[in-house]
C-alpha cells in the first residue's frame, strides 16, 4: 500500500529533510540505473539526452502514484474476497496500521492520496484509510472522535456497533474503560456522520448537561457558531476540529460533558473549556462535574 523501504528513514529524518510529498524521490534509484547504464555507451546518450530526461520526468511523476493505486486496489481486492464482516474489517485495520509510520514528520494531513503514497500520519489519518477502504468493501462504517485525544471506526455487524483492532473486535465499553485508565478521562465524545454528528459521551461515562445561551440586546441569537476549546498537552476543540455547534431558534446549544480528569504525563490540561462564539473567545468557561448536574451558561454578546 505505502512506500514501505522509505518508511523507517521518513519516520527519523528531521523535517527540513521530509518536504511535503517526499515520495516524489522514490524512483531515485531506478534513475541512477538507468544512468549507469547510458554511461556505457555516451554518443547514445549524448543523442539520446532529451529521451533520457523525459523518461525520468515521468518515472518520478507517475510511477509512486502507479505503486500507491496498486497497492491500494490489492488491499481492497484481498478485503472483498472475505466474506465475514468481523475478518474483513480487522484484514483492513490491520494493513493500514501496518503500513502507517506513526508521527508528525511528512504527516498527510487527512490527504488521502498523500497517505498513500508516504504513509506518514496519525491516529486521523489511519482513521480515514480505514473508512476510505472499508467502505468501499462495503461495511458499515463511521469515524468515530474523542476530540484531541483519538480518531478510530466502528464497523456495524449485526445491529452492534464494534471496533476492529488487530484481529479482534472489541466494543465501546471495553475501549471507554482503557481510556479511562490512561489519560484518566473521557470528557467527550462523537460519532460522524455524513456532514453531522451524533454525541456519544452519556452512552458510556457519567455527563453533567451544559446549556449555553447566546443573545444580544437580550434577543437570543440562531445559528450562530459555538466551540469550546480546551487547554494543555490534551489540548482539544468541541466537537472537533473544524466542527461547530450552532444555536436553535432559542439561541441555545446543549451537550453532555463528562468530568475532565487527567493523569500522568496529561496532567497540566485544563479541566475546563472556554467557549468561543463564532470563532472568538468569550469569557466564559464550562466544565462537568460527571454527576448528572445541569448547568445554564448566558454569554451575552455586545
Amino acid at each position: 500500500m505505502f512506500s514501505l523501504f522509505l518508511m523507517p528513514f521518513l519516520a527519523q529524518a528531521p523535517p527540513s529533510l521530509v518536504p511535503d510529498y517526499f515520495f516524489f524521490w522514490a524512483p531515485l534509484p531506478i534513475a541512477l540505473v538507468l544512468t549507469e547504464k547510458s554511461k556505457r555507451n555516451l554518443k547514445t546518450l549524448r543523442r539520446n539526452k532529451t529521451v533520457l530526461v523525459v523518461t525520468s520526468i515521468v518515472i518520478f511523476s507517475i510511477l509512486p502514484f502507479l505503486a500507491a493505486a496498486a497497492g491500494d486496489r490489492q488491499i481492497l481486492g484481498t478485503a472483498l474476497s472475505i466474506t465475514d464482516a468481523s475478518a474483513k474489517a480487522c484484514f483492513i485495520n490491520t494493513r493500514v496500521t501496518d503500513t502507517t509510520v506513526y508521527g508528525y514528520i511528512g504527516r498527510a494531513q487527512m490527504d488521502y492520496t498523500k497517505l498513500l503514497l508516504c504513509g506518514s500520519g496519525e491516529c486521523g489519518e489511519a482513521a480515514m484509510a480505514n473508512m476510505q477502504l472499508m467502505r468501499e468493501a462495503g461495511l458499515d462504517v463511521r469515524e468515530v472522535v474523542i476530540p484531541g485525544e483519538h480518531s478510530f471506526v466502528e464497523i456495524n455487524i449485526d445491529g452492534k456497533w464494534m471496533i476492529p483492532t488487530g484481529s479482534a473486535m472489541i466494543n465501546m465499553t471495553t475501549l471507554v474503560n482503557q481510556r479511562l485508565v490512561d489519560p484518566g478521562s473521557l470528557s467527550y465524545m462523537i460519532a460522524i456522520e455524513g456532514n453531522s454528528f451524533v454525541e456519544l459521551t452519556s452512552q458510556y461515562v457519567p455527563t453533567d448537561t451544559i446549556t449555553i445561551v447566546v443573545t444580544k440586546n437580550g434577543e437570543p441569537l440562531t445559528d450562530i457558531q459555538v466551540s469550546l476549546v480546551r487547554s494543555g498537552p490534551l489540548s482539544a476543540q468541541l466537537p472537533d476540529a473544524g466542527r461547530y455547534f450552532r444555536t436553535d431558534v432559542n439561541g441555545t446549544v446543549t451537550l453532555h460533558l463528562g468530568k475532565p480528569r487527567f493523569i500522568g504525563q496529561y496532567q497540566g490540561t485544563d479541566e475546563f473549556y472556554w467557549i468561543y462564539v463564532n470563532n472568538r473567545k468569550t469569557i466564559y468557561n464550562v466544565t462537568s462535574t460527571g454527576t448528572g448536574l445541569s448547568r445554564l451558561v448566558d454569554v451575552p454578546l455586545k
